[in-house]
């Protein structure tokens, strides 16, 4: 594959890389990584048009690159300041990645770096939910998130919901102020697979992959650090840090693989159980405000019996419409409702958890117990992987991949946000979420104080940050 310049008549080679081995069926559905290293000349360094041509294919595609570009986000408005001018064009003259210009942030070019780099969440579609409820689910994962620096999401929608999505105020504000950008996706075709009746569906991993890996081009200019995760997916970690810290914090990088830098963290997910939702929860569903750091063996197998007990599936069913009604209970006034939680809360809170029976500073803090989980997501630097599937981003030749200590972070995933999801079979390691791992409940509690308003109120107040 080449491209071909229709100006100059010069040729520029390009290599593909997939992943292999070429016999894993899944792997086939993987978008793969075209690449190329350009000195342009003469009318090129203008024109940026080029055609991308296949050996054996009699047709090409054009590929305009100055309009490749994703368009530049607006910056957040400053007090008493108007919000900058958001119609910046690419400016005229030959183009520079923007990575290897100046001010573009430490590490770059080698995958280290400190917290200079602007830090992003890619959401693949959501089905099923109408916008109302989406808003409601995103905007509980950025109030979150905020803690850890994350700057912005970019968030990717299909279907008939998407006009309607839109048009909530409460996204309009959200882009803009530079946190968040929708990209539609009704205009790729989908990946079919068939069924074992001989239909044809959409396979959608497939589809997802290929979004994700629009995103990491999408970003590619940029040295951030993203995360690809679903909304049902909250980061956890055991002290206090950023989502780009995490990938040093929780890697062990330069101390393995020659130097070679880690691009590509995998955090294993666990799954999390509203053990706060739960009526019948004695101080507080889950047991994460209690003293985790006993040593006795006693006190540890007690500590687990409570979990098991707590984690009873007849019970678990009963309280899910509590749990589906406190995640969508804001979807009317930006998913920051004030819910009274009484007991339940108390223990599930934890440190700066907002428990105590006042009023939930946020969903997650009900949750008191997890289970293991095989599946894991990734925290990259998009400039610096090869591609990724929905789980595992690659990263390429010669740069490292690594696999995160769940004792220093993991994703607590809600499986049963919206629909009741529970395995069939016995809960295998049964952990609480110790009280290190909520400092992030802690952070949107005390933003709440600061402003004066309740935990909701001030949440959204301090949305902005």
């Amino acid at each position: 594959m080449t491209l071909r310049s229709p100006w100059t008549e010069r040729r520029y080679e390009l290599s593909l890389l997939l992943a292999g081995p070429w016999d894993n069926p899944h792997r086939r559905r993987y978008p793969g990584r075209l690449s190329g290293v350009l000195a342009l000349e003469g009318a090129d360094t203008q024109r940026l048009e080029f055609h991308l041509m296949a050996q054996g294919f009699h047709t090409f595609c054009t590929f305009l690159a100055a309009e490749a570009r994703s368009p530049p986000w607006p910056r957040p408005p400053q007090p008493a300041q108007q919000p900058a001018a958001q119609d910046a064009q690419v400016p005229a003259g030959a183009q520079r990645c923007g990575w290897l210009g100046a001010g573009a942030g430490g590490g770059a070019t080698d995958g280290g770096g400190g917290d200079a780099a602007v830090s992003y969440i890619v959401v693949s579609p959501s089905f099923g939910l109408s916008a109302a409820e989406y808003v409601a689910l995103l905007l509980h994962h950025m109030r979150y998130h905020a803690a850890f620096g994350v700057d912005r999401y970019l968030v990717y929608t299909e279907g008939p919901g998407t006009p309607d999505l839109a048009a909530d105020p409460r996204v309009q504000a959200l882009v803009r102020e530079g946190r968040l950008r929708i990209v539609v996706w009704d205009e790729l075709p989908h990946f079919f697979d068939v069924d074992d009746v001989g239909a044809y569906v959409r396979h959608p991993y497939a589809a997802q992959s290929l979004i994700y890996n629009h995103a990491l081009v999408a970003l590619w200019a940029e040295a951030a650090v993203a995360a690809v995760v679903d909304l049902d997916e909250y980061l956890m970690t055991a002290r206090k840090t950023t989502l780009q810290r995490v990938m040093q914090d929780c890697s062990g990088d330069g101390e393995e693989g020659g130097g070679a830098p880690v691009v590509s963290l995998q955090v294993l997910r666990r799954v999390g159980y509203c053990t706060g939702c739960q009526p019948t929860a004695e101080g507080g569903g889950g047991g994460g405000g209690g003293d985790s750091g006993g040593g006795d063996d006693g006190g540890r197998r007690l500590r687990r019996t409570l979990l098991g007990s707590l984690l009873d599936r007849d019970q678990l069913r009963d309280s899910h419409e509590a749990e589906r009604r406190i995640w969508l209970g804001g979807s009317a006034n930006g998913g920051n409702s004030t819910v009274e939680t009484g007991a339940a809360a108390g223990g599930a809170g934890g440190r700066g958890g907002g428990g105590g029976g006042g009023a939930l500073v946020h969903p997650v803090a009900l949750y008191g117990a997890t289970t293991g989980d095989t599946e894991q997501k990734s925290v990259v630097r998009p400039h610096l992987v090869a591609f990724t599937n929905p789980h595992i981003a690659y990263p390429l030749p010669g740069l490292r991949a690594e696999a995160a200590s769940s004792r220093c972070a993991y994703w607590m995933h809600v499986r049963s946000q919206l629909a009741l999801r529970i395995r069939p079979g016995r809960f295998t390691d049964v952990r609480e979420v110790k009280p290190e791992f909520r400092w992030p409940l802690g952070e949107l509690a005390a933003g709440a104080r600061g402003t004066g308003l309740g935990p909701a109120e001030g949440a959204a107040a301090g949305a902005g940050h």
